[in-house]
């Protein structure tokens, strides 16, 4: 008995078919280009600065602290390097703070779309996180103020001349701290509370320390580690970040254009800086606290950062899972501190190196001279990355980028900082300096004063959060995606098993 066949009108088939192919296609473009293109278009809407929203509430307080750790280096031949010897130093660390952060003064400029903060730091230190550690403990480590004060005056040439007769007022002017060594400092004076300079004002210590005391007093406005304190003069590393703020900024609030999003504009009302030696070093640029979505390993970046008055570029270093969640790690480039070449720009020639000869630096440290007032030089952590002429003046440091790289790991798809470590380091030269006894004999070196690593991690919860949301997120966009897709090649396979049955 044979089976009878159904009628189909070829057409209809035909029509079936093509609508199959169309709607496959349309898949395809809706799945893979315009729903992934909206599914981001709404994260950056998440991101945007605007009052009344989660983003806006952390944007203004950081709702969990960064842990913020100190390495000194300990000098542990200061007689010895006095007469020529290689400095041997040992660092000594982490003093662990807990570091808060939050924005005030804010104000729009809605023409713009900009808006202005001060940023405001706070400092804890945290005993259980330093384990034996104190604030108390005393350190021996480079005097920054003296030495600063030394190579400051030798290169001015209003002074210069003058140096025999400083050096007979040295004592006068660092009292007890008169020595290229500060022999009995505890950590917290040296970070917060301050090492005694011009004590009184040196009104009363002759005519040549009274004039110097006066011109450092001149300096305190662009020297932000010195402040008075009665008639004296302090010097503290940290002291002006504590319970303060810095500089006015000014970023996109990204709500005309979201890619602008957390992108500095201004710094204290002006769009250039005047700390280097071109307008393209100088200008305001870079990320703040918001960093770029739908990354890739293409995608490279930089951020701004006030303390060294300049941008730091990051490029994708790898893959890296934390949890349930993938992220990429971008890190900062190894030639981030060079003065050569395309970084050029940052070649003041404002400090002698440590020849005691002008010119730009060798590769991996950046001068801050004219970005802090005094002549420090700036540097990855145990020179990574530095001409190994530094590293050789110096005895007991060991770089390692696992350590002691700058970093930050994003989710991929919304930006989101998952992990993040800002990482450097302080130095000073040491050398001999003309007409100062107690220098004649110094080494040629680049010493260590400490390094900083501030780092924080998203807490557990809030990875959670992201991870349940980027689920949701995936899972709708994929029932999309691939229901289409579906009924696409459904009636496809559909269409040719009826015209090969017919």
């Amino acid at each position: 008995m044979k089976v009878p066949r159904i009628k189909v009108n070829l057409h209809v088939v035909f029509f079936c078919g093509l609508f199959g192919i169309l709607l496959l296609l349309a898949g395809f473009l809706i799945g893979f280009n315009l729903l992934p293109y909206y599914v981001n278009n709404k994260i950056l809407d998440t991101k945007v600065l605007k009052e009344n929203t989660e983003q806006w509430n952390v944007f203004v307080k950081v709702p969990f602290s960064f842990e913020f750790k100190v390495f000194l280096f300990v000098v542990k031949n200061p007689e010895e390097v006095l007469q020529g010897a290689k400095p041997v130093v040992k660092e000594r660390g982490p003093y662990v703070y807990r570091l808060s952060r939050w924005k005030d003064q804010i104000s729009w400029n809605y023409t713009t779309d900009e808006i202005s903060y001060y940023e405001y730091e706070k400092y804890e230190f945290d005993q259980v996180a330093s384990g034996n550690l104190t604030e108390d403990d005393n350190v021996l480590v480079l005097n920054a103020p003296y030495l600063s004060f030394l190579y400051t005056a030798e290169s001015n040439e209003e002074t210069s001349s003058f140096l025999p007769m400083i050096e007979e007022a040295l004592p006068f002017i660092f009292a007890d701290n008169n020595s290229p060594f500060l022999t009995n400092v505890t950590v917290k004076q040296f970070l917060f509370d301050g090492v005694k300079l011009c004590p009184n004002g040196c009104t009363e210590d002759g005519f040549v320390a009274s004039m110097v005391c006066s011109k450092i007093k001149e300096k305190l406005k662009t020297t932000k580690q010195m402040r008075m304190q009665g008639n004296d003069i302090l010097y503290a590393t940290f002291y002006y970040r504590n319970m303060s703020h810095q500089e006015y900024f000014t970023v996109n609030s990204g709500r005309r254009d979201k890619q602008a999003i957390g992108e500095v504009t201004q710094l204290d009302g002006a769009k250039y800086l005047k700390s280097w030696t071109s307008q393209n070093c100088n200008r305001v640029q870079g990320l703040t606290s918001v960093f770029p979505t739908k990354c890739s390993p293409e995608t490279k970046f930089q951020s701004f950062s006030a303390d060294i008055c300049r941008t730091v570029k990051f490029e994708f270093s790898r893959s890296e899972n934390m949890g349930k969640i993938k992220t990429y790690r971008y890190k900062a480039l190894n030639s981030s501190f060079n003065s050569t070449n395309e970084n050029s720009c940052y070649c003041t020639q404002k400090t002698l190196n440590f020849h005691g000869q002008s010119g730009c630096l060798y590769d991996g440290i950046l001068d801050l001279s004219t970005c802090q007032g005094a002549p420090v030089m700036v540097s990855f952590p145990h020179l990574l990355h530095t001409d190994l002429r530094y590293g050789q003046s110096v005895t007991g440091l060991q770089p390692n980028e696992t350590i002691h790289e700058m970093f930050v790991n994003l989710e991929p798809i919304t930006g989101t900082p998952l992990k993040l470590a800002k990482r450097v380091q302080f130095n000073l030269f040491l050398r001999p300096v003309n007409n100062i006894t107690v220098l004649q004999n110094a080494p040629e070196a680049l010493v260590p004063l400490f390094w900083i690593e501030e780092t924080v991690t998203l807490p557990l919860k809030y990875q959670d959060f992201l991870e349940r949301e980027l689920h949701r997120s995936l899972l709708i966009v994929n029932a999309i995606r691939y229901s289409i897709i579906g009924v696409a090649l459904a009636i496809i396979c559909c269409c040719i098993f009826i015209f090969l049955w017919l």
